[in-house]
C-alpha cells in the first residue's frame, strides 16, 4: 500500500504538482515532545486520520504540503465499512478540523489553533493518483512541533502506534514515549489529575478503579501487543484517594531492533556534534582535552536541552564523572516531579557548577521553594484546624447554655400554668398536623417523642429565649467575637 503527497512548487509561469510515492512499512511519525504531551480531544478515527498525514511529514520541508490519502487507506486505517467509507470520511475531517490544540509553557503562556486547516476530497475521477483520495493540511502553527526538529522530538514507526484499538491508548503511550525521550528515562511520575487533562479525562472516571480498569490496564496491554514500550505503575495515595502514578518502562521484546527511519527524514532526525573522537593508535595531531569527553557527554547535554555554545563551556571545565553524575541527580528529580518540565536545562547547568551530587545537594532551588510553599500551606493547615476545634467547642456550649435555659423555662411554674398549652397547640398547628407521618408520631407518643419534643424545645426558644435563637446571636450577647473562630 502506498501513500502520496502532494508537493506545490509556485514559480512565475506556473504550478506544478509533484506526486511522490512512501513506502508505508516506512512512514514514522516524528513530533516534538511537548505536542505529544500536551491535552488532546480527539476520536479513534480521527487519530488515526492524524497520525496517518503526520507520518507523510518529510523533515527537511520548510512549510507544510497537502497530503493526499487513498480513500482506500483511509477505509482500513480506520476501520470504515465501504458503503460508508464517503460519508464516514466527511464526517470525520470535519470533525478533524474542529478540534482545538491547546498549548501551555512553563511561564503560564498559552495557545490554542487547529491541528488540521484544510482538507478536500477528491473523486476517481478527478484524483491524479486513480482513485479518490483526500488532500488534507496540518495547521502551519503545528509546524515549529512538526517540521525541522532539531530537539526534544521522537520518532515512532505509524505501524506502532496507529493500529492500537483505544484512542486512549495511543495517548498513554505518547505521552509515556516522549516524555521518556524514547526510554532514555525510565522512571516517570505524573500527578492523576494531570495526566487525565492530557488524556481529556478531568471530568471522567471519578471512580479509580474505573480508570486503571479502562485506561490504564487497557493501554498497557495494548502497547505490550503493538508497541516499543512496556510499562508498570505504582499508586500513590493521600489518605484513601490515589493522587499519583509512578511508571516504570522498558522496551517491548518485539521491538528490539530500532525500526529503519525512511531516507527523506535520515537527514535532520539524529544531529550528531561535528567532533571525531580520538582512535586508537591513531596519528591525528594533540588536540583539546575537553574533546575526549564528548562522545560520552555531549548527548547527555544536548538531551537536557542545552545549547551548544554552553555544551562546549561545561565539557571544557568540567569531568565527566561531574557531569554525568548531576544530569543523572536532576533526571532522577524530574521524574518525580520534583523539577518542572520546563526548566531541566537550568537546573542541569546549575547543578553542574555548584556540583550537587558531590555535595550531596539534596534539594533545587525548585525544591526549597515547594517546602517553603508546604510550610506556608501547612502552618495556615494548623491555624484551620485549631480555629476548627475551638468553633465546635464554643458550639457546644452554645447548646449546652440554650439547653439548660429551654429546661428552665419548660420547668417554670408560670410557663406551665399561663404558656405552655398555648405553645403546644400553635406548634401542633404550624409544624405537625400538615405532615402525616409526624402527626402519626404524635398521636402515639405525644410530646415525650423525640421527633416531637425536640422541634418543640426550638420552637419555644424562638419565642421566648431570643438570645439562644442562634449562634451569632449569643456571641454577640456574650461579647464573643464569632469571626475569629472563621
Amino acid at each position: 500500500m502506498n501513500f502520496m503527497i502532494e508537493m506545490q512548487k509556485t514559480t512565475d509561469i506556473q504550478n506544478l504538482v509533484d506526486i511522490i510515492k512512501i513506502d508505508e512499512q516506512k512512514l514514522v511519525v516524528t513530533q516534538a515532545n511537548a505536542l505529544a504531551r500536551s491535552a488532546q480531544e480527539m476520536t479513534l478515527q480521527e487519530k488515526r486520520l492524524l497520525l496517518l498525514a503526520i507520518s507523510q511529514i518529510r523533515q527537511n520541508d520548510q512549510k507544510f504540503v497537502k497530503y493526499r490519502i487513498p480513500i482506500t487507506t483511509i477505509k482500513n486505517y480506520l476501520d470504515i465499512e465501504t458503503k460508508a467509507v464517503y460519508k464516514r470520511t466527511q464526517e470525520i475531517t470535519e470533525k478533524l478540523m474542529s478540534r482545538v490544540l491547546h498549548i501551555d509553557d512553563e511561564n503560564g503562556n498559552w495557545e490554542k489553533f487547529q491541528w488540521v486547516s484544510y482538507c478536500k476530497y477528491f473523486s476517481k475521477k478527478q484524483s491524479e493518483i486513480g482513485e479518490a483520495c483526500i488532500e488534507i493540511q496540518i495547521h502551519e502553527h503545528l509546524r515549529p512541533m512538526l517540521l525541522n526538529l532539531r530537539k526534544h522530538f521522537g520518532s515512532v514507526p505509524l505501524l506502532q502506534i496507529a493500529p492500537m484499538p483505544s484512542v486512549n491508548s495511543i495517548r498513554v503511550f505518547e505521552i509515556l514515549w516522549f516524555s521518556s525521550m524514547k526510554l532514555i528515562k525510565t522512571q516517570l511520575s505524573f500527578w492523576l489529575d494531570s495526566l487525565k487533562k492530557r488524556l481529556s479525562l478531568e471530568n471522567k472516571y471519578t471512580n479509580f478503579r474505573d480508570f486503571r480498569r479502562d485506561i490504564l490496564q487497557r493501554a498497557q496491554k495494548d502497547c505490550a501487543k503493538y508497541s516499543p514500550l512496556i510499562f508498570t505503575w505504582e499508586e500513590e495515595k493521600k489518605g484513601r484517594k490515589i493522587v499519583r502514578l509512578h511508571f516504570t518502562l522498558q522496551g517491548n521484546a518485539k521491538y528490539n531492533e530500532p525500526p529503519a527511519l525512511p531516507d527523506f527524514i535520515l537527514d535532520n532526525t539524529s544531529p550528531v556534534p561535528q567532533i571525531i573522537p580520538e582512535q586508537p593508535n591513531s596519528s591525528t595531531p594533540p588536540h583539546n582535552d575537553a574533546f575526549d569527553k564528548v562522545p560520552s557527554n555531549y548527548k547527555l547535554l544536548e538531551e537536557q536541552g542545552i545549547a551548544d555554545e554552553k555544551i562546549q563551556e561545561l565539557i571544557a571545565h568540567h569531568s565527566t564523572n561531574i557531569i554525568s553524575n548531576n544530569i543523572k541527580l536532576i533526571r532522577q528529580k524530574h521524574a518525580v516531579g520534583k523539577i518542572p518540565d520546563g526548566q531541566i536545562s537550568s537546573w542541569t547547568i546549575k547543578a553542574i557548577i555548584e556540583d550537587w551530587y558531590g555535595e550531596n545537594f539534596q534539594k533545587t532551588p525548585f525544591e526549597e521553594t515547594q517546602d517553603a510553599k508546604q510550610k506556608v500551606v501547612n502552618k495556615q493547615k494548623r491555624q484551620a484546624d485549631e480555629k476548627q476545634k475551638e468553633r465546635l467547642t464554643l458550639e457546644k456550649r452554645f447548646n449546652e447554655e440554650k439547653s439548660k435555659a429551654i429546661d428552665a423555662l419548660l420547668n417554670d411554674e408560670r410557663f406551665k400554668a399561663n404558656n405552655l398549652a398555648d405553645e403546644q397547640a400553635e406548634f401542633l398547628k404550624q409544624h405537625i398536623e400538615g405532615i402525616p407521618i409526624l402527626n402519626k408520631i404524635y398521636l402515639k407518643s405525644g410530646f415525650d417523642a423525640p421527633m416531637i419534643i425536640g422541634p418543640f424545645r426550638n420552637f419555644v426558644a424562638n419565642i421566648y429565649l431570643p438570645a439562644y435563637s442562634n449562634l451569632v446571636t449569643w456571641c454577640a450577647r456574650n461579647n464573643i467575637d464569632l469571626e475569629k473562630f472563621a
